[in-house]
């Protein structure tokens, strides 16, 4: 089953950074680095976003790609 996580991180100035990891499938599948966020309200918006990738059956990983690429993936924050 995939999964997405958020892990809280500290930086050798002392802020924090939170890092949104998934996986495609279940334990067998490494995790991977869905990207690193100054603030919790960017990571759980990002991590929704992977979440909804995976429900969909897609690879994040390849969607973030395009949407670097082309600029059409943006994730708006209320």
């Amino acid at each position: 089953m995939a999964s997405s996580f958020i892990v809280t991180r500290e930086t050798k100035s002392g802020a924090r950074r939170f890092v949104v990891r998934y996986r495609l499938s279940g334990r067998a599948w490494p995790v991977q680095h869905g990207g690193s966020l100054s603030t919790m309200r960017e990571a759980h918006a990002r991590r929704d976003l992977i979440a909804g990738e995976l429900a969909a059956g897609r690879n994040p990983g390849e969607a973030r790609e395009v949407a670097d690429l082309t600029g059409h993936l943006r994730v708006e924050i209320p």
